[in-house]
């Protein structure tokens, strides 16, 4: 082998090794780059629907104040109990109540409807929007939940948020008073992004509750097109999410969180594609970048040895 030979095989090992040197160095900064941005970027998603879960539980608990606050009423809980002594007849007490009762349904603005039960679970009075459009006979549901209740003439069926606080004097329930309402405080709760879907779902896993964007109008269904019913993921505290696929194949990262203090689950999706595409994105220009400076140290090399060669 000659001297040229010689010379021209070292420079090109030189190029070699320093290009090398340049991917060893962009695997291992990648690697945990990787790890790091991939779990933040998850991490970010999870925080979404925990402040989802958390808008929904704000949303319940102010309702279910508003229940306490119109049962509160001291005026209207003393005239229950002269109802149930007997002192005072049903017609003089819905003469009494309802006129209270319009002026307390006036100050909220989603209100459906109130619906004041005696100590027996007997209805005595309703007032609101939806008074004379709900049923007759309408039962006295307990806690706070979401159910269709048939609506007007056609009895088609509206999903309600309904609440129901005792009122008590002397630490006495004397009757109850359950408050219906819509539910357009959880529409931007609802809404998100094009890739992404959120619902909630109850903890028996009886009722999907949606919000469709084509009708604008929310529907209470069966949970079949609930992610976690269809793999058979039941909630834990310490789930932050698990990888599903949609019908169409769409793989997505999906969430479940307990409404706390409710028997309410909020699920939501998100594509991977939109929770991870700006990381591989940023991961990509990284390695790309390590890639060209390798290069240019390569050319470097290159050009430094050149003069050794013709020497």
């Amino acid at each position: 082998m000659d001297i040229f030979e010689q010379k021209r095989r070292i420079i090109t090992t030189a190029i070699v090794a320093v290009v090398l040197t340049g991917i060893s160095i962009a695997v291992v900064v990648s690697t945990p780059l990787i790890n790091q941005i991939h779990t933040q970027a998850a991490d970010t998603a999870s925080l979404v629907a925990d402040a989802k879960a958390e808008s929904v539980r704000a949303v319940f608990d102010q309702h279910q104040d508003l229940a306490r606050q119109t049962a509160s009423r001291s005026e209207l809980a003393r005239v229950m109990v002269e109802y149930n002594r007997g002192n005072l007849a049903l017609a003089d007490l819905r003469t009494f109540s309802r006129p209270r009762l319009d002026d307390a349904a006036k100050n909220i603005d989603n209100l459906a409807a109130i619906v004041r039960f005696d100590a027996s679970g007997a209805e005595v009075v309703r007032v609101g929007p939806l008074d004379d459009q709900l049923p007759a006979d309408l039962p006295m549901p307990s806690g706070l939940d979401i159910q269709s209740y048939p609506v007007g003439v056609n009895n088609k069926a509206r999903p309600l948020l309904h609440v129901i606080a005792a009122i008590r004097v002397d630490k006495q329930i004397v009757g109850y008073d359950l408050l219906l309402f819509e539910l357009s405080p959880l529409i931007p709760i609802f809404r998100v992004d094009v890739d992404s879907s959120l619902c909630l779902l109850d903890v028996e896993r009886t009722r999907r509750l949606i919000w469709t964007e084509g009708s604008h109008q929310f529907q209470l269904t069966t949970p079949n097109g609930c992610l976690a019913e269809q793999e058979g993921i039941d909630y834990k505290p310490d789930l932050d999410f698990f990888r599903a696929s949609l019908p169409d194949g769409t793989r997505v990262l999906a969430f479940m969180r307990l409404v706390e203090g409710y028997d309410w689950e909020v699920h939501m999706n998100a594509r991977t594609s939109s929770v991870f595409g700006k990381v591989i994105e940023d991961i990509v220009i990284s390695v790309v970048l390590i890639l060209m400076l390798s290069a240019v140290a390569g050319t470097v090399v290159w050009r430094s040895l050149r003069p050794i060669v013709h020497a």
